[in-house]
């Protein structure tokens, strides 16, 4: 298996798409609660999508997810939300069922397991982004099967500034300055708006490295337990407080990105968003929906206006 680091997750599913090759016409069934960096990335590759129903606990309606297959579809998406595991099998199983190509995005969970094995390798295309829970300047990750080679000489390498490594560094050793400068310099930030949030357009690069040195040194096992700690104690604190988390348990050997937990309504939510940064404790929306899934589907914004994430950094 091939394994290639960019600067960016989404510049990962870039490359990945386009080495697996998506004939015209050709379609990749997406989960309709996704972030809009994803299908940002679909519309820039000229991939064909159609969107899937997720239920409440991020699952697939497997009947439903069956009768939306048609001539053109070619690949679906599998999103191991906030770093737990999807029911990979069943996945797998799907797509021999309907030969089609397997897209893995594991962009919360980088360095969890599940049977023995890294999540972010169960794909025919996989991506994980590292940078989301090791505080690094970059890190997008690109695992493909052993016929799949990408050439890389042609991609930029990131350059972060010095000032930016230092405040990294600093603020992964001090977690509380961290917090305090955010709250100091900046004003809330209005997560209770779906259209609030918007990733700017990124140009393609590989990723530095004094990011990739630390990914790869990172203790893996050290990591997952060290967030999986603070997970639980977001979720005994939120069990005591009335909100319901999102999995009843997570799977062994995982890395969360975040503790999901719903609320009872949006209101609710937006108290939420509001006392944790009075506490400066960082508590935030996800994901960022796209356009087309804010303008028509009813149950995703529902969804996320009751869904509020406790970092665990």
């Amino acid at each position: 298996m091939n394994k290639y680091f960019f600067s960016h997750g989404r510049t990962a599913l870039k490359y990945g798409l386009k080495q697996l090759g998506f004939k015209s016409g050709k379609e990749i069934l997406i989960p309709d609660y996704i972030c809009d960096v994803v299908i940002n990335t679909l519309k820039s590759s000229g991939i064909k999508y159609k969107y899937y129903y997720i239920n409440d606990k991020l699952e697939p309606d497997w009947k439903r997810l069956a009768s939306s297959i048609n001539k053109n579809s070619r690949g679906i998406l599998m999103v191991h939300y906030f770093g737990q595991p999807q029911n990979i099998k069943r996945f797998k199983s799907f797509c021999k069922k309907f030969n089609l190509l397997l897209i893995e995005d594991n962009a919360h969970g980088y360095g969890g397991s599940i049977d023995d094995r890294f999540l972010g390798t169960f794909g025919d295309c996989s991506i994980s982004s590292p940078r989301k829970t090791m505080n690094v300047a970059s890190g997008g990750v690109l695992f493909f099967k052993e016929k799949n080679k990408i050439s890389m000489k042609k991609i930029p390498t990131y350059k972060p500034k010095l000032t930016k490594k230092i405040i990294i560094k600093t603020f992964n050793n001090h977690p509380s300055i961290k917090a305090f400068v955010r709250k100091k310099i900046k004003t809330r930030p209005k997560f209770e708006d779906p259209s609030f949030f918007k990733e700017p357009d990124i140009l393609d690069y590989q990723i530095d490295e004094w990011s990739k040195k630390n990914i790869i040194d990172k203790d893996l096992k050290e990591l997952r337990i060290n967030r999986n700690k603070k997970y639980k104690y977001w979720e005994n604190f939120a069990l005591k407080n009335g909100l319901n988390p999102l999995y009843k348990k997570l799977q062994p050997n995982v890395n969360p990105w975040c503790f999901p937990a719903y609320t009872k309504n949006h209101f609710e939510s937006i108290e939420w968003f509001k006392w944790g940064w009075e506490k400066n404790i960082n508590i935030f929306s996800w994901p960022n929906l796209p356009e087309e899934i804010l303008n028509k589907n009813d149950h995703c914004i529902k969804r996320w206006e009751k869904l509020v994430c406790f970092g665990l950094d």
